[in-house]
């Protein structure tokens, strides 16, 4: 009973004063507390806004970045397609180049054949259509100082064009010559025999073409029964310019490979046509190997026109190498 008094007085008188500093203490060291944790989040909240503006500078920085990356791609962009397309004025230009060479070194050989034979006594008929799938003027000016100055007598031409205009006159002109011309289209064998007349001694001998294989190379086209028609048979002068050898990729225009060495005479020269030609330069390195493996000495030369041609022929006829 006295204890349940001595606690509801409690309750209502004041506390001492000692208790009372004691307590306002604690109080004023909670508000300190509190004000320290105000002014703690107030630098915080200042360090969130400079870290905010912060972020948003790096991605004001990283977005600019980003554009002048984008610019640096387009430009680089550019620059290869720039890069491109001078590489392609360049190979253009050396293409072109390149050409007017070729007809600048076609005209000269022009004159220089015109000039040539303007006096020629066997040579009647001075009227040529070079180029294009014919032979051009060098080849027509080779031919016609080797006719000229070697006199062969046993031909073989292996396509029947602008050079058959020439050679049959040669051969019209001396009665021991026997010249051979291969061809298998029967349409232009009519059509040239039409419009120009060959001599007794000219013969065409028309073949059919098909493809055979030859070394790395599956198909190569030729004359079928070539080398039966001609084997045995000795010459000492043989145009190249046929089959068609412009498809061809490894080797082309193989049939006079198929006559060599025996095919050839003491003193013999073969011309090919379109040299410049992957096909051509093969076959021409097959004929100078088979010589090279027979001990057959040989000279060789090049010249330069619209197309090239190339002349392999024995020591004594050198100088059509250099002509």
């Amino acid at each position: 009973m006295f204890h349940r008094l001595k606690e509801r007085l409690r309750r209502y008188l004041p506390v001492s004063q000692q208790k009372y500093y004691a307590e306002m203490q604690q109080v004023k060291e909670m508000l300190q507390q509190q004000q320290k944790k105000l002014m703690n989040l107030g630098k915080t909240e200042k360090m969130l806004a400079q870290l905010q503006d912060e972020v948003h500078q790096l991605c004001e920085s990283a977005e600019s970045t980003k554009n002048s990356f984008t610019k640096i791609q387009e430009r680089e962009e550019n620059l290869q397609k720039t890069a491109a397309q001078i590489e392609t004025t360049a190979q253009r230009l050396v293409s072109y180049s390149k050409e007017n060479i070729r007809a600048a070194n076609e005209g000269v050989w022009g004159q220089i054949f015109n000039n040539t034979i303007a006096n020629s006594q066997w040579l009647q008929d001075k009227t040529f259509s070079p180029g294009r799938w014919a032979v051009g003027y060098p080849d027509l000016y080779v031919i016609y100082r080797l006719l000229n100055e070697v006199r062969p007598k046993q031909i073989l031409e292996i396509g029947l064009g602008q050079s058959t205009r020439m050679i049959a006159q040669y051969a019209a002109a001396f009665s021991d010559v026997e010249h051979t011309v291969v061809e298998h289209d029967s349409a232009w064998i009519q059509f040239f025999c039409n419009s120009f007349s060959l001599p007794k001694n000219t013969k065409i001998v028309q073949l059919e073409r098909e493809m055979v294989s030859y070394k790395n190379a599956e198909e190569v086209r030729v004359f079928k029964g070539f080398h039966d028609i001609f084997q045995g048979k000795t010459f000492d002068f043989i145009m190249v310019d046929a089959p068609l050898g412009s498809d061809m990729k490894q080797f082309s225009r193989i049939d006079a490979l198929s006559l060599m060495p025996e095919g050839l005479a003491e003193n013999f020269a073969i011309l090919v046509d379109d040299a410049e030609r992957v096909g051509e330069t093969h076959t021409i390195a097959e004929m100078e190997d088979i010589l090279k493996k027979n001990n057959i000495a040989y000279k060789m030369g090049r010249y330069r026109g619209r197309n090239d041609c190339v002349i392999l022929c024995s020591p004594q006829q050198g100088f059509l190498c250099s002509l």
